[in-house]
């Protein structure tokens, strides 16, 4: 399914197109269709994890934290930082966002003349997210993180939601 969204990425041939088990062809406009129906944080979610569309985190960020802003637990500006902070990290994770950034990716360093092992990814190129690492990310102890861990996971639980909706939508309009 993510072949078929990845046709909607900028310089994509116009003329590619799939079969179906139907033995129907399958273009970037059929798939264009069905995304239509989704509100626009929800499509730009698509073409950033579907697509790996990166012109689109600025917005899809933007409209993160806009939901984060209007839950019923900001109740003051350090819930208002919060929020936005947690939003960006749930992005991060809901996206796969995890590539190592002390390594860039390759599990590799060098120090001192010499490639070594990444200590910080243990030469993975990937960091998985942990409750210390999205603790670090937001300057907050484990301790300080477990207590509002239920706040990063509602906003990551928007995500699963909107890609459990993009999933049954594609599968449903091209009769998979």
């Amino acid at each position: 399914m993510s072949e078929f969204l990845a046709y909607l990425t900028a310089g994509s041939p116009f003329d590619i197109s799939i079969k179906s088990t139907s033995q129907s062809k399958i273009t970037p406009s059929d798939i264009a269709a069905c995304m239509s129906k989704f509100d626009t944080h929800t499509y730009l979610y698509a073409l950033g994890k579907f697509c790996l569309d990166l012109n689109v985190i600025d917005r899809l960020l933007f409209f993160g934290e806009l939901s984060a802003r209007n839950k019923s637990w900001v109740k003051n500006i350090d819930d208002l930082k919060m929020a936005e902070t947690l939003a960006k990290a749930a992005l991060s994770d809901a996206l796969g966002f995890n590539q190592c950034h002390h390594c860039n990716g390759t599990g590799e360093v060098a120090e001192k003349a010499e490639i070594k092992s990444c200590p910080n990814c243990n030469g993975k190129g990937q960091i998985n997210f942990t409750e210390q690492n999205i603790a670090d990310s937001l300057n907050i102890t484990r301790h300080q993180f477990r207590k509002i861990k239920h706040r990063y996971t509602e906003l990551l639980s928007e995500y699963n939601n909107m890609e459990i909706d993009i999933h049954f939508v594609i599968k449903e309009k091209l009769g998979f």
